[in-house]
């Protein structure tokens, strides 16, 4: 009820997440009411399927933008989907400070944190250390790649969980 499939009999676990799915599947594992079906966003019309949940995650402080669009259909990047859940982690209420020694390991660790922008940096060190997210490998983040759906259903169940949401 969270996350759904491609459609009746496929999940495609494998298949990248557009940036309106994803935030759809985070406002609804948080079970967010429903905001104004007026948008703050240019680009989303009130018709369209996601605007409630995109609208929904901008009041709820979820989306961390001032840009007049969202570009729902294109494809999520790690980094934008990282900083949406360090922003529920704050609504979930998980309190998680990361010491620079914790900084400065975490940044010897993954050789491509600098390739996410510095608030987004702050966001991927917070989620590293309340366990919410991994890197792809030991060593990379790969923070511009595309999050895929197995990705999204890992981070958010974490979310969840950490949350004592589950």
């Amino acid at each position: 009820m969270v996350v759904n499939g491609i459609d009746k009999t496929h999940y495609a676990p494998n298949s990248n997440m557009t940036r309106a799915e994803f935030t759809t599947a985070l406002v609804r594992a948080l079970g967010l009411s429903a905001a104004s079906n007026k948008s703050h966003f240019e680009d989303i019309r009130s018709e369209e399927w996601y605007n409630e949940y995109i609208e929904t995650a901008y009041v709820y402080g979820l989306l961390s933008t001032d840009d007049l669009d969202f570009s729902p259909n294109e494809l999520i990047t790690r980094e934008d989907a990282i900083v949406m859940i360090a922003n529920a982690m704050k609504y979930t209420e998980i309190k998680t400070s990361v010491s620079s020694s914790e900084a400065t390991a975490i940044n010897q660790r993954y050789s491509d944190l600098d390739e996410a922008s510095l608030s987004a940096q702050i966001a991927i060190r917070t989620c590293i250390k309340a366990g919410i997210i991994t890197g792809r490998t030991e060593t990379t983040l790969e923070p511009a790649s595309h999050i895929t759906r197995a990705e999204v259903a890992v981070i958010i169940e974490k979310l969840l969980k950490k949350s004592n949401l589950i």
